[in-house]
C-alpha cells in the first residue's frame, strides 16, 4: 500500500483480515486503494472509520 501515492500509513492485521490505511483524499480516492488491495491478491472493501 505504501507504494500507492498519497498512502501516508498502511496496517496490515492478517488476523483479522484488516488494514488501516491513512492516506491524502486530494492524492488518492479509496476506489484506486481497493483497486490496490485486489491487484496484489486481496479482498477489499472500504470501512469508513468513526
Amino acid at each position: 500500500m505504501l507504494e500507492v501515492a498519497g498512502v501516508t500509513t498502511a496496517e496490515v492485521t492478517y488476523d483479522d483480515a484488516r488494514a488501516i490505511v491513512t492516506y491524502r483524499p486530494e492524492l488518492v480516492d479509496p476506489s484506486t486503494l481497493v483497486q490496490a488491495v485486489e491487484d496484489a491478491g486481496f479482498d477489499a472493501q472500504i470501512i469508513e472509520m468513526p
